[in-house]
């Protein structure tokens, strides 16, 4: 029947974009932890851990912003 095919069609997409953005969120994970790792031996650490916490909220906020839309782009 076409009707199956069109289901099983429909079900094979939906667990594709589900693994696709799966894929999407570890590699978002994972690209963070690098960052954090890549700034350990920075000066740039030692301004941060000086910082106030607005200034960290807008840093983190704006960094896992950006790691999202560049991956978002890469997988469309």
């Amino acid at each position: 029947m076409i009707t199956s095919g069109i289901i099983w069609s429909a079900i094979i997409q939906g667990a594709f974009k589900l693994c696709l953005a799966a894929s999407a969120i570890l590699v978002a994970r994972f690209t963070l932890m690098w960052f954090d790792h890549t700034i350990e031996d920075d000066s740039f650490a030692q301004t941060l851990k000086h910082a106030e916490p607005h200034s960290k909220m807008l840093y983190f906020a704006a960094r896992f912003l950006g790691v999202c839309i560049v991956v978002g782009l890469a997988l469309s």
